[in-house]
């Protein structure tokens, strides 16, 4: 079975070219996803609340956007995340990725690059797109302001430093074809 990771910056589309992947019937594991849930696991979320306070939890509901304002605060801070969040993620992915009977898989995360999780797959797609249209997929979709979302984008890798890491690198901009791109490489990987 081969692994294919998914990756791109925040508001590239990434996860709608997964979703038409899952549409493909090519299972899809969303790391970010899992990584929300593992927000509730005790041994975590005690060490949470020891380092970002007890409002982390709000009426045992965890608090996205005062984690989203700690993560974006620095570079230490999104260190801790990570090291405390990832092996976790990665524990569900493998036991995830032997429950799977397909040709290949898709392995989608924000950060897969970054975090060393591309060093599972056996090739990378890339998506990228204009900053501006990130932007106002980003504020579309998320209701918060352009300065929030340009801080987003500024602590993320560059689509130029992910692009080196992949075999694939598809543009979302609404002139290229993106469903053709997904499709040809459908096609490929089950020949």
């Amino acid at each position: 079975m081969i692994t294919v990771g998914l990756t791109g910056g925040i508001g590239s589309g990434k996860s709608t070219v997964a979703k038409v992947f899952e549409l493909l019937g090519v299972p899809v594991f969303y790391a970010d996803t899992e990584a929300k849930e593992v927000y509730n696991d005790a041994d975590i979320r005690e060490q949470l609340v020891n380092k970002i306070g007890p409002d982390i939890y709000k009426s045992d509901v965890f608090n996205k956007n005062l984690m989203r304002q700690f993560l974006f605060e620095s570079e230490a801070n999104r260190f801790f995340i990570n090291q405390l969040i990832h092996p976790k993620v990665a524990e569900r992915y493998q036991n995830w990725k032997r429950k799977q009977n397909a040709p290949y898989i898709i392995r989608e995360a924000a950060i897969l690059i970054e975090s060393g999780s591309y060093k599972d797959c056996d090739q990378i797609i890339v998506i990228t797109a204009p900053i501006e249209m990130r932007v106002q997929r980003v504020l579309h979709r998320d209701k918060i302001s352009a300065e929030e979302v340009q801080k987003r984008i500024a602590a993320q890798w560059s689509d130029a430093e992910r692009s080196k890491y992949a075999q694939h690198v598809w543009i979302n901009d609404n002139k290229e074809d993106l469903l053709m791109n997904i499709l040809l490489f459908d096609n490929a990987i089950r020949a």
